[in-house]
């Protein structure tokens, strides 16, 4: 490995390795995820002190390039692709709240991308906008409008409603969905294998000798409730649980006491119960409150399981186990896919769906060892 530094250049030797890194993690040679030499083995490549290489690092991990862990090492953050185009672009993140009120978890979901986008791309010297938009209201519409005049791309988190996803269209911006409720058609999407996930967990709770599930969620107007409900029929019809249609619950609205009092509606009705699959946080912690209010223990009695893990699953007692949805992962993916329309938009003008399963977090709410019989 030959890297030699010019001692006759104007740029200091912390400056021409920070370019020779840049470069080298441009080309490819060095991918997201390497680790990179240590300390001493750069100091001898490039025959400098070691605190010159640790400032040059420093300064990387400011940009975003980098990453360095304590007792681990060095690690690129990034890929070439990504690094090669930091120039100043605007982006915007915009969440579709329907026609829906802005919930505890709307907001959840919406803060926790808003940090992972800055913390992604703000040291790339990308500039970021966002908003709350309810696509019926005129005001949000002038809004949206605005966004979009003063952005390269969209990063778009739930989109609900096809008058949003028309608006957009029209738009003719980069546009990359993020967990759409319905199918986004014209536009590059990242999300959750909602049946392969909710088919794969409902078996899987299924097999550790939970045998009346009740799955719990919103109305069935979006695609991907759909498409979850049809994972969890279709698990249970092939595990042989009877009459499965009978054990799903809907509720509307943004509210845990709109789901307490649903869930206190199904348990007054007698059916055998063991074990809740709520697609959020929200449905667990309202049906949480209606078993404890009906003194059933959880988990001992009936266990439960959330979703989106969200801050509330840590502070519900017992702690909830929750299905996680990989935001970071999916986060990556769509800044990825969005580098490609900006800077390559006529290599890619079919749009693609890239896919991630659901992973369950085991908490107090439900064990991860099989229910005692």
């Amino acid at each position: 490995m030959n890297w030699p530094l010019n001692k006759k250049s104007k740029e200091t030797f912390q400056e021409q390795i920070i370019n020779l890194l840049n470069t080298e993690i441009e080309s490819g040679k060095y991918k997201k995820g390497d680790k990179l030499p240590s300390l001493r083995t750069f100091g001898e490549i490039f025959k400098v002190s070691h605190e010159t290489v640790k400032s040059a690092l420093e300064i990387l991990q400011k940009q975003g390039m980098v990453e360095t862990i304590p007792q681990r090492g060095t690690f690129v953050t990034v890929d070439g692709k990504m690094a090669n185009h930091t120039q100043n672009h605007t982006l915007g993140i915009v969440i579709d709240l329907g026609e829906d009120p802005v919930s505890l978890l709307v907001t959840n979901l919406y803060d926790r991308y808003i940090r992972l986008f800055s913390q992604k791309l703000v040291p790339r010297s990308y500039n970021l906008v966002s908003q709350y938009i309810n696509i019926s209201k005129k005001s949000d519409q002038d809004d949206l409008t605005s966004i979009l005049e003063k952005t390269d791309g969209i990063f778009m988190i739930r989109l609900n409603t096809p008058q949003f996803r028309d608006f957009l269209i029209e738009s003719n911006k980069p546009v990359v969905n993020i967990l759409p409720a319905i199918d986004p058609i014209k536009f590059d999407s990242v999300g959750i294998h909602d049946y392969e996930t909710y088919y794969n967990l409902t078996k899987s709770v299924i097999s550790k000798g939970y045998r009346n599930p009740l799955y719990f969620d919103g109305p069935l107007e979006y695609d991907d409730r759909f498409h979850r409900m049809k994972g969890f029929l279709n698990a249970c019809t092939d595990n042989k649980i009877e009459d499965p249609e009978s054990r799903l619950l809907f509720a509307g609205e943004f509210n845990i006491d709109i789901y307490y009092n649903k869930m206190k509606e199904w348990l007054n009705i007698g059916l055998p119960l063991d074990v809740v699959i709520a697609v959020n946080d929200n449905f667990a912690i309202g049906a949480l409150k209606a078993l404890t209010e009906k003194n059933i223990p959880v988990p001992e009695e009936v266990a439960i399981i959330g979703g989106y893990n969200t801050p509330l699953s840590i502070a519900s007692f017992p702690t909830l186990s929750t299905l996680d949805i990989h935001y970071e992962q999916l986060t990556d993916l769509a800044i990825e896919r969005m580098s490609d329309l900006i800077n390559q938009p006529s290599k890619y003008s079919h749009p693609i769906r890239m896919m991630v399963d659901g992973d369950l977090i085991y908490r107090e709410s439900f064990p991860e060892k099989n229910r005692k019989s």
